[in-house]
């Protein structure tokens, strides 16, 4: 090959190379940063722990530290924001997850203005991964679940996985 044309590709090449390490230093490979819908309800200026990014509901319902590395499904059906319900399916991004045999899953269902007697029932109902509000008028259901990644049995990392979501749900807070 000519000298000219190499010139260009390994101009490119290093190019690539450069942008490829600026992502990979500043963080910004991470799905819940660069995904457009999840990134609008992350607030980068509050602090957290490493691994989560600050999180407020579109109605200003709740906060809560959001895992690096999960994205909100931007459908319909899978995310819903009003006023005293809210519905959010946060994903693992599988790439993110490569060092693991598996991929994680969170569910949240928030309810709002709820009167003390139906509060009551649903919490006999869901007493575990229930977040409650000391007035007993707003709850969350937060169902965190992992999955094999080749449908096979795999090797969960339970210490690991239960210091995640005990992190996740004790930073939840009521706003209203």
């Amino acid at each position: 090959m000519k000298k000219g044309i190499w010139i260009p590709i390994v101009v490119l090449i290093a190019l690539g190379g450069g942008v490829a390490m600026a992502f990979a230093l500043n963080g910004s490979d991470d799905i819940a940063l660069t995904d457009d819908f999840t990134s609008s309800f992350l607030d980068p200026e509050v602090e957290t722990d490493e691994g989560f990014h600050y999180f407020q509901s579109e109605k200003n319902n709740f906060s809560m530290w959001f895992p690096a590395g999960y994205y909100i499904e931007d459908d319909p059906v899978r995310y819903e924001s009003k006023d005293h319900f809210e519905f959010l399916n946060i994903h693992e991004d599988q790439s993110h997850s490569n060092e693991k045999e598996y991929w994680g899953f969170i569910q949240l269902k928030y309810r709002g203005n709820m009167i003390e007697h139906d509060a009551e029932i649903q919490l006999q109902i869901l007493l575990n991964a229930l977040v409650q509000s000391p007035d007993l008028k707003e709850f969350m259901v937060v169902d965190y679940e992992l999955y094999c990644k080749e449908e096979e049995t795999c090797t969960i990392n339970d210490e690991q996985e239960s210091r995640f979501f005990n992190t996740l749900i004790q930073s939840i807070r009521f706003q209203k």
